[in-house]
């Protein structure tokens, strides 16, 4: 009877043992797991925040460009306005001078 007891103990410890190594090894691989999701989330999130920064960066130089084709269009009226006025200027100085000296 004693000898029963003994090994019937030495079985629980075995099994407890075991138990408690199965344990380990799945918290073991669940850590593992979320490791890799987070890496996974992270790379996601990387990759989410890089293209929000390209499709960013695209549409301020697009902004960009029209800003300064604006400018280029308003700065070409200008000069085409100063050419006419610098045209009529010299017409009239032109006339001065044929007046003044006829």
């Amino acid at each position: 009877m004693a000898h029963e007891t003994i090994e019937a103990v030495r079985t629980a410890e075995r099994e407890s043992d075991e138990a408690e190594r199965n344990a380990r090894a799945e918290a073991e691989k669940i850590a593992a797991d979320a490791e890799k999701e987070a890496e996974k989330r992270a790379a996601s999130l990387t990759e989410a925040s890089r293209i929000k920064a390209e499709e960013a960066l695209q549409k301020a130089k697009q902004e960009g460009e029209k800003l300064m084709a604006a400018a280029k269009s308003e700065a070409e009226q200008e000069t085409a306005a100063l050419r006419m006025q610098a045209s009529k200027k010299s017409n009239q100085a032109v006339r001065l001078i044929v007046d003044s000296l006829a």
